[in-house]
Parts: C-alpha cells; sequence; structure tokens
C-alpha cells in the first residue's frame, strides 16, 4: 500500500515546484489525486503573478466554487487543473534563468510560437501546456521560436 503524503510534505512538493524543481508526472498524480488544500491555489496565484479571479478563470473555477474550496480543498480533477498552471510555472522560471518576473512576464505575453496567444491562455488543455512546456524547453536550451 503507498502511504498518501502528508501535508508538510505536499508543501515541501509544491514549494519545490514554485522555485523552478520540476516535479515527475507520477508525483504530480499523487498530489492531485489527494486534492489540494486552498493555500497550494494561492501559492500558484502568487508565483504567477495573478488575482484570484484570473487563475480561477484559467482553471476553470467559478468565484462560488472558489469560496467553497476556501475550507473544503479541491477534488482531484481542480488539483489536477490548478497543478498544471504551477508546472508550467516552474517550467518558465527554470527556462528563463531561474527570473521568477521574466517567467510571469513571458507567460502573460503574446508568444509568436502560439500564433500570437498568451502561454497562459493557451494551457486550458493538458495538450496546450505541454506546447508552453515545449517551447520553454526550446529556449531553455538556445533555441528561438
Amino acid at each position: 500500500m503507498v502511504s498518501q503524503p502528508t501535508a508538510l510534505q505536499l508543501q515541501q512538493q509544491v514549494d519545490h515546484l514554485m522555485r523552478g524543481d520540476s516535479l515527475s508526472l507520477h508525483e504530480t498524480a499523487r498530489i492531485a489525486e489527494n486534492g489540494l488544500p486552498y493555500r497550494v491555489f494561492t501559492a500558484v496565484q502568487n508565483a504567477l503573478g495573478l488575482s484570484t479571479a484570473r487563475l480561477g478563470k484559467l482553471t476553470g473555477l467559478s468565484p462560488a466554487t472558489l469560496a467553497r474550496r476556501r475550507s473544503a480543498g479541491f477534488t482531484p480533477a481542480e488539483s489536477d487543473r490548478i497543478l498544471r498552471y504551477a508546472r508550467v510555472c516552474s517550467a518558465a522560471v527554470a527556462a528563463l534563468g531561474h527570473d521568477r518576473e521574466a517567467a510571469r512576464e513571458w507567460l502573460d505575453e503574446p508568444a509568436l510560437a502560439l500564433e500570437g496567444r498568451r502561454p497562459l491562455d493557451h494551457c486550458h488543455t493538458e495538450a496546450g501546456a505541454e506546447e508552453v512546456r515545449n517551447i520553454l524547453g526550446a529556449l531553455e536550451h538556445g533555441l528561438y521560436l
């Protein structure tokens, strides 16, 4: 039987992710399966420099749902969507020299490689988020797209 991560372990993993470290898909899935506490949403929001309303809209969470999740925590599906943005943020921080402000700016500026769409707006699906992470990987290796 696999043990569930403690609240402290969960917070440490998310903190590492927000600093630009990566988590494996296995680790990410385990975290999402358990549901996230609201403080992780706030950490992702702060890392991306977004308002609650904007991150809520990006993740498909209405203001009423966000209000309920403050005490109840997020479902696995909602947690997965929040972690999608956390992983993209982590990739941007890593690709842009661990410069959090540069990562925020890049994610919120129209990108030629995305036909003028903002990378954050392109992450509504996992396929879109993967495309953004691939572009960031190319940038990290010196390719300009």
